[in-house]
């Protein structure tokens, strides 16, 4: 409702039945001193609390600044602006404001550390022509440790033609040059009281005024209000304020004023007294009254009533708490029903002007539940939860009851992404389930529910590991491009989550457009975290296409975003390490992957996780154990992870870990046919496995089937595997497919066939550096790649020098233990380096030259060579034995 008020003329308002009450300030010119005379002083704190005048002081002070050419800044701090860059954010615009060399356009805080920021603030500040002082006022309604933090590194890197003043009520820790006036120093003395009552008081009645309110300016002022209003006189001052023994000087004086204003600025004050503010338009829709702005220009003018927002009464007006208070238990006392009325009023107007945080506030107050739901869903539902977090989405709906959800399947997707943030998977994915059944039964279900189902399964699949219907994917791509009114932040969240989505089908192309799409889209709105969480997601994507160097550099962009994010993204940071371990290992970074993996695998158990992260971080911490201590103390490094997916009843990554275990136990023999084969295929052969899970299964099912000596079998679905995984552009997983084809060819007597496969498989490596599934095969490998490296194999030029990287790795940290060539060969081998022939080498040896021919025999098969020289080389090339 919009209300027209003519401009109010003069400090003069009528009241009290016709009598008037002319506002008085009082002129606190030994207060005013003490500020000009601050000299060097940096800062200066006004700590009283309420009823002070300290925003009275303050606005005389800046008034008289200005007109010595000072300019001054104001900024009145609410519980908003407790958040370091958006304080930081609204003291430059109050700079902008004030500034008489402003440009007009408003500097944009970088996207930096948080020194960083406060440094570029103080550069710019540096550039005023005049002197600048800040007025922080209410600084307690936002007041932190982090936000006295970034005072402090203000009050340091600002110059001395920047000064600061900060109203509070509670101790800062903001000691830097400090000038501090406390209550003490506010209160009023005797000749200020006599001052405001225009020196009319007997000397008695000062007395009893100073004793009775002990200077405390707002006492003083309801104490005059009180005695202004007709026939106050004729009552004896001690009778007057005699209540004063027994309770609140302020409550008794506050029911004075109250008792004795017109009728109409009573009942506007008590109608009003659940608001923070008092808005006109706000106050008219509640009230009823479109004019009430004259009550509260009357009121305003009172001082002790009401005081303009930043001084402007366009902003509106605040109610002293005090006040407040009294009026409120007056409209508690009126009954439930009639300040639920005045709440639903709030609730609709606030719903008009497009705030549906405060309108759902008031509704839920109001006790409205049908309201309260319907603001709930124009907020957005499960989309206020993905674009504002968790936490206001649980404030938005928590005080909901239960039949809201149960008549309303959009709260109860709302509630999906509430449960998934919590870890309750399994509460989140039934919800999910009910929820598309009772779609598919609707013979016309309505667009925004066809959304946010879309969305909470999206959201469900990011998280859990499951793959989520296309159908899904392409409602929740149309719906963000066809907003009327684009809103990119929520389109560059919509395409990090369809990223993750596509990896999960193995669709990377599709994948890598939607990183493209989202890096866009987040650029556009400056979003940090959400340019972070994207290059997790881009790594992801290159790490299974096989480029590994490119996984690392986007996670190390992601880690650097996180790190340098206005106040620091541990869990990102977290995220990104967990990431970077695993990719470390895969190119044999042992140390470096072991430094980062199980202190980043510790801190994801307590915080926000997703399916991808931890498989990263359990297998990555498992394959670390083997080299460290053996496959058994890699099973035992898994129980931590059975124990947390038991917890949060994770069972895609009970299921993995349950794979993960089965492959270290078939590494160390521990398998027994047939029981062993249940393990590791479990019932699941639905829709919700992903490839990963298929690819690893049928990788264990093979090796598997060798153990049992069905190498024919192992063959075919190796191979058919493998298929499936080169189409789907899974060159990662497809490594240790083809080395594994290339073991089970060999067995079959098909060495030529299993060297075309490791070939492939080496080639497929080389461009990531992936040398970990080589030497996870240890021993077993390690003969067909020598043979592979033999000198004049056709094709090898281009990956001979990877080649020869992942031998020498082999001999050097063989998870097995075992070298290729044994203590006597190597012995032999550098005898045939020294040119001695069979005799000699016996001779030398002190054993039969027909032991030398076995030996020589086994060496040649190992090399697949037959040459003695080419032997050497080749030894010698791979480090394996020393250089005469």
């Amino acid at each position: 409702m919009q209300v027209n008020r003519p401009h109010r003329q003069g400090s003069e308002i009528e009241a009290h039945g016709g009598s008037s009450f002319r506002t008085r300030r009082v002129h606190r010119t030994r207060l005013l001193d003490r500020l000009n005379a601050a000299g060097p002083a940096h800062l200066t704190l006004l700590r009283a609390p309420a009823g002070y005048g300290k925003s009275d002081l303050l606005a005389n002070w800046a008034r008289a600044l200005r007109a010595r050419d000072t300019d001054v800044a104001w900024l009145e701090v609410d519980e908003s602006l407790g958040e370091p860059l958006r304080f930081l954010g609204a003291l430059l615009a109050s700079a902008l404001r004030a500034r008489s060399d402003s440009t007009g356009t408003r500097p944009l805080i970088p996207e930096a550390s948080l020194r960083d920021a406060i440094a570029w603030i103080a550069d710019d500040l540096a550039t005023a022509k005049r002197p600048l002082l800040f007025i922080i006022d209410d600084y307690d309604r936002a007041r932190s440790e982090a936000l006295d933090a970034v005072l402090r590194d203000l009050l340091r890197q600002t110059g001395p033609r920047v000064r600061f003043c900060i109203a509070c009520q509670a101790e800062t820790h903001l000691s830097h040059d400090v000038l501090e006036l406390t209550a003490r120093d506010m209160r009023f003395t005797d000749a200020e009281i006599a001052a405001l009552f225009d020196e009319t008081l007997t000397v008695e009645e000062l007395s009893r005024i100073s004793v009775w309110t002990e200077g405390w300016p707002v006492a003083v002022q309801l104490v005059r209000q009180v005695l202004s209003m007709p026939h106050a006189r004729e009552q004896p001052l001690g009778e007057l304020l005699a209540a004063s023994a027994k309770g609140d000087h302020a409550r008794h004086l506050t029911e004075q004023v109250l008792r004795n204003l017109p009728d109409a600025q009573r009942e506007l004050l008590i109608a009003t007294a659940f608001l923070d503010v008092l808005q006109v338009d706000l106050v008219a829709a509640v009230t009823g009254n479109e004019e009430c702005w004259r009550d509260l220009a009357a009121l305003e003018a009172s001082t002790t009533l009401l005081t303009p927002v930043d001084d402007d009464p366009a902003q509106g007006y605040r109610c002293h708490r005090l006040i407040r208070d009294v009026m409120f238990r007056q409209l508690r006392r009126r009954g439930r029903r009639e300040l639920s009325n005045l709440q639903r009023a709030a609730a609709t107007w606030f719903r008009q002007e497009g705030d549906l945080r405060q309108a759902m506030r008031f509704a839920a107050d109001a006790g409205d539940s049908d309201l309260a739901a319907q603001l709930a869903l124009d907020a957005g539902g499960i989309f206020y939860g993905v674009q504002h977090g968790a936490p206001a989405l649980r404030a938005l709906i928590e005080n909901l009851p239960a039949a809201s959800f149960a008549a309303e399947p959009r709260l109860r997707l709302a509630q999906v992404f509430l449960l998934i943030k919590d870890g309750r998977f399994d509460a989140a994915g039934d919800i999910t389930r009910a929820v598309q059944e009772q779609v598919q039964r609707d013979p016309a279900p309505g667009p925004l529910l066809l959304r946010d189902l879309a969305m909470a399964a999206l959201t469900f699949s990011v998280y859990v590991g499951v793959r989520i219907d296309s159908q899904h994917m392409t409602r929740l791509t149309a719906s963000a491009e066809d907003r009327a009114s684009p809103d990119y932040w929520l389109n560059g969240v919509v395409h990090n989550m369809l990223c993750v989505a596509h990896y999960r089908v193995s669709d990377f192309q599709q994948a890598v457009s939607a990183v493209e799409a989202a890096d866009y889209y987040y650029t556009l709105v400056a979003s940090s975290n959400g340019l972070g969480h994207m290059r997790l997601h881009a790594g992801l994507v290159a790490m299974e296409q096989g480029d590994i160097n490119a996984a690392i550099a986007s996670y190390e962009r992601a880690r650097a975003i996180f790190a340098s994010a206005i106040y620091g993204d541990e869990a990102g940071c977290v995220m990104a390490d967990l990431f970077l371990a695993e990719a470390f290992y895969v190119q044999g970074r042992i140390d470096e992957s072991r430094a980062l993996c199980a202190p980043a695998l510790r801190f994801a158990q307590g915080a926000e996780c997703h399916y991808e992260l931890l498989v990263a971080g359990y297998r990555t911490l498992s394959a670390l154990a083997v080299i460290d201590a053996g496959t058994h103390e890699a099973i035992r490094a898994l129980g931590d992870g059975f124990a947390y997916a038991g917890r949060r009843r994770f069972v895609e990554l009970e299921h993995f870990l349950s794979l993960r275990r089965a492959e270290l136990e078939l590494a160390a023999g521990d398998h027994a046919g047939s029981s062993f084969r249940a393990v590791i295929l479990p019932d699941r052969r639905d829709d919700r496995a992903g490839w990963l899970e298929s690819d690893l299964a049928q990788l264990l099912e093979a090796r598997l089937l060798l153990a049992d000596g069905d190498v024919a079998e192992a063959v075919l679905l190796l191979e058919r595997q493998y298929d499936q995984a080169q189409r789907g552009g899974r060159v990662r997983s497809s490594i240790p497919l083809l080395i594994q084809l290339a073991l089970a060819l060999d067995a079959q007597g098909a060495r030529d066939q299993a060297l075309i496969k490791l070939h492939l498989a080496v080639r497929a490596a080389q461009k990531g550096s992936i040398v970990a599934p080589f030497l996870e095969q240890g021993r077993a490998l390690l003969a067909l790649l020598m043979q592979l490296a033999r000198p004049g194999r056709p094709g090898m030029d281009g990956e001979r020098g990877f080649l020869d990287i992942i031998i020498r790795r082999l001999h050097e940290a063989d998870p097995a233990g075992a070298p290729l060539l044994s203590e006597r060969e190597q012995e032999i081998v550098q005898l045939l380096a020294a040119g001695m022939n069979n005799k000699l080498m016996a001779r030398d040896l002190g054993i039969s030259p027909e032991t030398v021919r076995f030996h020589l025999k086994s060496i040649y098969e190992k090399f697949g060579v037959s040459d003695r020289r080419i032997v050497v080389e080749l030894a010698q090339q791979r480090g394996l034995v020393g250089r005469r």
